[in-house]
């Protein structure tokens, strides 16, 4: 089934892989600090939180990732023992657009 989400609300997203080879997905959001010029097209991103069911294959996280509009697939992948609670904290642009797009 496809997100109903409005596609102008869109969460760059990527991959955690754990020591098991599963995957789970992980989203951010625009959290500018108070410096962040958003003119000049970058600012911090938080992570969200992370889908906590994981996907046995890159394939399948791939697969749903693709479901989602409200996605946009960062190409990324973190290394995560599966245990900890993830929290990252990245520069991005602003607003993020895939290289590309």
């Amino acid at each position: 089934m496809e997100s109903e989400v409005s596609p102008a609300i869109q969460y760059p997203t990527g991959l955690l892989k754990t020591p098991e080879g599963r995957y789970h997905t992980i989203s951010f959001r625009a959290a500018p600090r108070p410096s962040d010029d958003l003119i000049s097209g970058f600012c911090r991103y938080k992570s969200i939180g992370h889908h906590t069911v994981c996907f046995d294959t890159l394939e399948l996280a791939m697969e749903w990732m693709g479901k989602h509009k409200e996605i946009v697939d960062m190409d990324c992948t973190w290394e995560w023992d599966g245990v900890t609670v993830p929290a990252i904290i990245l520069d991005l642009p602003y607003p993020f657009k895939k290289i590309g797009d």
